[in-house]
């Protein structure tokens, strides 16, 4: 999409582009909907909490980051600070979901 200049690309500035197209979809439909105006219930700080988690988890599964969240990773792991349940458990929750997708295609065939 990047190198042919597709108007995703140009829109999302060749940055994640199906991610933040999927999450800007996924947001609009969502707000649209009177079925899924969770955020109806939602004060204006935990939506905006909620929202910037989405965003987050659906960003780790780019795999153009995979090496440098990986370098990112170990670097974390080494350090004394390293705390998963506080300040590193939302980067701990991106690993999982991009971990999930990339294991996808190492699945059986009739799982996938």
């Amino acid at each position: 999409m990047i190198r042919t200049r597709d108007k995703l690309a140009i829109r999302y500035n060749d940055k994640s582009v199906l991610e933040n197209h999927h999450i800007s979809v996924a947001f609009s439909a969502m707000m649209k909907s009177s079925k899924t105006r969770f955020n109806e219930n939602l004060s204006n700080d935990e939506f905006d909490i909620m929202r910037s988690q989405i965003i987050d988890l659906v960003l780790a599964t780019d795999n153009s980051t995979h090496f440098s969240e990986i370098s990112h990773l170990r670097a974390r792991l080494d350090s004394e600070d390293f705390d998963p349940s506080g300040k590193d458990k939302a980067k701990i929750c991106n690993y999982l979901i991009h971990i999930a997708d990339i294991s996808n295609p190492s699945k059986p065939w009739k799982i996938c």
